[in-house]
């Protein structure tokens, strides 16, 4: 009897999962920390703070409530808003149909609202600093092996952002993109080199202003499933 009940309730959750979850191909990318080089001058101002009472237990309690430099950052994409993780990466359904995708850098954009809010398009605001990258995805021919070239492209002059943009939101000063090539696999998933996001990040000011444009945006549906060494996570399509 219990054999029969355990292999139903398989069965049921087989059914659910074919019907109910829609995977998507996917849009990742990793925020990794922008590496920083210890000077013998570095450590012996460390060392003279520490020597102070005070800031020797305000280290500590810093160090207890440590936060990943990497994890907490807003992007968007094609009207969706998601935050990178504890691992920094971030995760979008690909709604591209060629391997064609463009970062940009900035803490603000403005919304062209068509009607009600329903956004037409983003545009650059003023005076705020921004920069534009492409990622784009090749085969070399002599050794058939895909890659990704990233290269800086010029902000529009319309200051529209163009469709399929990843808008990850941060000053572009705070953040390390490296240009040229970065080896890939050919797959439905665009997985993009990885970004360097640098120390002083303003990571609570950019989240503040976000709040003020989120109703613009859907957030992004994942599922979690377990499979026999790990848990796997999916992007869910709309």
């Amino acid at each position: 009897m219990k054999k029969r009940l355990r292999m139903f309730c398989i069965i049921a959750f087989l059914c659910y999962i074919s019907n109910h979850i829609n995977a998507s191909h996917v849009i990742s990318l990793f925020l990794r920390p922008y590496p920083s080089v210890i000077t013998p001058q570095k450590i012996a101002r460390n060392a003279e703070k520490i020597k102070q009472p005070a800031r020797l237990a305000y280290y500590s309690i810093k160090s207890l409530m440590h936060d990943p430099r990497t994890s907490g950052i807003f992007a968007a994409y094609r009207g969706y808003l998601t935050v990178s993780n504890y691992n920094g990466q971030i995760l979008f359904p690909n709604k591209e149909t060629k391997p064609i995708v463009q970062l940009l850098f900035t803490t603000r954009l403005t919304p062209i609202v068509m009607i009600g809010s329903t956004i037409h398009h983003w545009k650059l605001e003023e005076g705020t600093p921004a920069q534009l990258y492409k990622c784009e995805r090749k085969q070399d021919e002599e050794t058939e092996n895909f890659y990704w070239e990233t290269e800086e492209v010029s902000l529009p002059e319309s200051l529209s952002i163009p469709a399929g943009t990843v808008w990850i939101v941060a000053a572009p000063q705070k953040v390390y993109v490296p240009l040229g090539i970065s080896l890939t696999d050919k797959t439905q998933n665009f997985i993009l080199p990885a970004v360097y996001v640098k120390k002083d990040i303003m990571k609570l000011k950019n989240a503040l202003y976000i709040l003020n444009i989120k109703h613009f945006f859907l957030p992004v549906k994942k599922e979690f499933l377990r499979e026999a060494l790990n848990i796997r996570e999916m992007v869910l399509d709309a």
